[in-house]
C-alpha cells in the first residue's frame, strides 16, 4: 500500500454656508449602521468570491456545498445602469455553532421589549460588485438559495439582517427541507490538491470493484485533519472498502487487515473523490450541467412540496371535523392526551433522523440571511455554575451556551459576580468563554450538580479544537 499523507493542519458630511454676515455650520443627517462585532479579531475569514459573467444563467457552488443560482441579466449599479461583466460574488456562510459564534452575528429576534433566542438551520452573506462598487438585484429578479444543513423540520422562517436596525426581518417562512443525497459531488483536481493530502492505493483486481472508479487511479483526498496511522509491515490488509457518508462529497475508506497471528485490524478515513486535471475540465462541465438539473429538480419537488402543504391543511380540517364526531363517543381530555403523545412520538421520530438535507430559498436584495427558528426551551432547570480556569472562578469578555445537536448558540452578557445563572433545558451543553483572545471551552450537564450551586473546570483551546468540537 502507497501513502503520502500528511495535514495541513457614519460617514459624517459636513455642509458650510457662508455670507457676508455670518457662518453657519450644518450637520448632514446621520445613518446610524449596527457593527457586527465578531469576539475574536484574528480568525481567518469563510469567505470565497467568485467571478461571473452575467450575460448567462449561472450556478454557483462552494466548497462546503452550498449553491447560488444566478439568472442572467441580474444586477444594477447604484444608478441603475446595468452591470452583465466582471462581477464578483462574494458568499460566507455559517452552517454550525463554531461558524455563528466566531461571526458575532447577533442570533436573538427582537420585537417590541421581547427578545427570542434563535436556532439556525444555515446562514450566509452574499454581496455583488463590480469594479468595487456594490451592486443591487434588479427589481423583478431574484436569486436562488440552497444551504446545505443538518437541521430536520419545515418550521423554519428566513430572516434578513437589518444593518440600520440592528435586527432580524422576516421574509420567508415554513421552509421545506429537501434530502441532498442526490447532489452532484465536486472531484477535487488532482494538479490543484494538497499533494500531502493525497493518499495513491495500489488495488489488485480493480475491475471488481467499480465504486473505484469514481477516483483517478485510486488517488484519495484526504478530509479534514484524519490521521493515518504509519504502515505496520506486520499487517496484511487484505480487504478495502468505500462506503458513502450522510454528505454526499464524502466517502468513508475502511481497510481490514489480519497480521501473523490472526489479530484483526482495522483503519478508516474520509476521503473526497479526486480526478486528474487531463479531464478535470470535462468532468466540471458534467458537474455543472448536473447542477443544474438539481437545482431544477429541487424547484419542482418545492412546488410538489407547496401541494402537499394544501393538502395537509386539507386534511387538518377533516380532521378536526372527525375529532368533533368522536367527542360524542369519548371523553375530550382523553382524545387531547391521545393527540399529544401521538405528537411527542412524531417528534423523537423525526429528531433521531439525521441526515443532511438542503433549504432553499429566493432572495431580491443582497445581504445577510438566515434559516431560523425560535429556540424552544421547555422545562428550564437554573444552577448557578462557576466557571473554573486553574482553580480560579472566572467571568469571560464572551460567553455562550451552545446546544449542538439544535444548533442553537445562546448569548450571555458578562457578569459582575463569579457565576453564571444557567437554564438547562437538555441533558448537556458546550459552554464557550472569551477571554483576553482565547477561547475556553467545557461541557455542563444538568445532572452533573445535585444542587442549584456547583462548580465545573473550563479548559483553553485553539479555535481549530473550537471548530472540530462544533462541527
Amino acid at each position: 500500500m502507497k501513502k503520502t499523507v500528511i495535514y495541513v493542519i457614519m460617514i459624517i458630511g459636513v455642509l458650510s454656508c457662508t455670507s457676508q454676515e455670518k457662518k453657519t455650520i450644518v450637520d448632514s443627517p446621520k445613518e446610524t449602521r449596527f457593527k457586527i462585532q465578531p469576539p475574536l479579531v484574528d480568525v481567518e475569514s469563510i469567505n470565497q468570491t467568485f467571478k461571473i459573467d452575467n450575460s448567462i444563467d449561472t450556478i454557483i457552488v462552494s466548497d462546503r456545498g452550498s449553491f447560488v443560482s444566478i439568472p442572467k441579466n441580474c444586477f444594477s449599479d447604484g444608478n441603475g445602469n446595468d452591470v452583465i461583466s466582471n462581477i464578483d460574488i462574494s458568499l460566507d456562510e455559517y452552517l454550525n455553532p463554531a461558524d455563528i459564534l466566531l461571526s458575532g452575528i447577533p442570533m436573538v429576534y427582537m420585537e417590541d421589549e421581547d427578545t427570542m433566542d434563535f436556532q439556525s438551520a444555515g446562514m450566509c452573506k452574499i454581496l455583488a460588485s463590480s469594479n468595487n462598487e456594490q451592486l443591487q438585484i434588479k427589481q423583478g429578479k431574484s436569486i436562488d438559495i440552497g444551504l446545505r444543513n443538518m437541521a430536520q423540520g419545515d418550521d423554519y422562517n428566513l430572516y434578513y439582517f437589518d444593518t440600520l436596525k440592528g435586527n432580524w426581518i422576516e421574509k420567508d417562512t415554513s421552509l421545506k427541507p429537501v434530502p441532498s443525497n442526490n447532489l452532484p459531488i465536486v472531484p477535487v483536481n488532482l494538479q490543484k490538491a494538497d499533494p500531502d493530502k493525497i493518499v495513491s492505493i495500489d488495488i489488485e483486481r480493480y475491475q471488481i470493484r467499480p465504486l473505484y472508479k469514481m477516483w483517478h487511479k485510486s488517488k484519495f483526498n484526504i478530509y479534514g485533519e484524519a490521521k493515518i496511522p504509519e504502515p505496520d509491515s506486520t499487517i496484511w490488509w487484505y480487504d478495502m472498502s468505500v462506503l458513502p457518508s450522510q454528505n454526499p462529497d464524502i466517502f468513508e475508506l475502511k481497510f481490514n487487515g489480519v497480521n501473523d497471528n490472526g489479530d484483526q485490524f482495522t483503519q478508516q478515513m474520509m476521503v473526497q473523490p479526486t480526478i486528474d486535471s487531463a479531464n478535470y475540465e470535462v468532468e466540471m462541465s458534467f458537474f455543472y450541467e448536473n447542477m443544474r438539473k438539481y437545482v431544477q429538480g429541487l424547484q419542482l419537488v418545492e412546488m410538489d412540496l407547496k401541494q402537499s402543504m394544501i393538502d395537509a391543511e386539507k386534511m387538518d380540517a377533516m380532521w378536526d371535523e372527525q375529532k368533533v364526531l368522536d367527542s360524542i363517543m369519548y371523553e375530550e381530555e382523553w382524545i387531547q392526551d391521545s393527540l399529544n403523545m401521538i405528537r411527542e412520538l412524531e417528534y423523537h421520530k423525526v429528531a433521531q433522523t439525521r441526515v443532511e438535507v438542503m433549504r432553499s430559498f429566493s432572495i431580491n436584495q443582497m445581504g445577510l440571511f438566515n434559516c431560523d427558528r425560535f429556540y424552544k426551551r421547555t422545562i428550564v432547570a437554573t444552577k448557578q455554575v462557576g466557571l473554573m480556569v486553574l482553580g480560579v472562578k472566572t467571568c469571560f469578555d464572551n460567553a455562550y451556551l451552545i446546544n449542538k445537536y439544535d444548533n442553537a448558540v445562546l448569548t450571555y452578557v458578562p457578569f459582575l459576580g463569579d457565576r453564571y445563572s444557567i437554564g438547562f433545558d437538555s441533558q448537556s451543553y458546550d459552554f464557550v468563554g472569551i477571554l483576553g483572545g482565547h477561547v475556553y471551552l467545557t461541557n455542563i450537564q444538568l445532572l452533573k450538580g445535585n444542587n442549584q450551586f456547583f462548580d465545573v473546570d473550563i479548559n483553553k483551546v485553539t479555535v481549530e479544537d473550537l471548530k472540530r468540537r462544533m462541527s
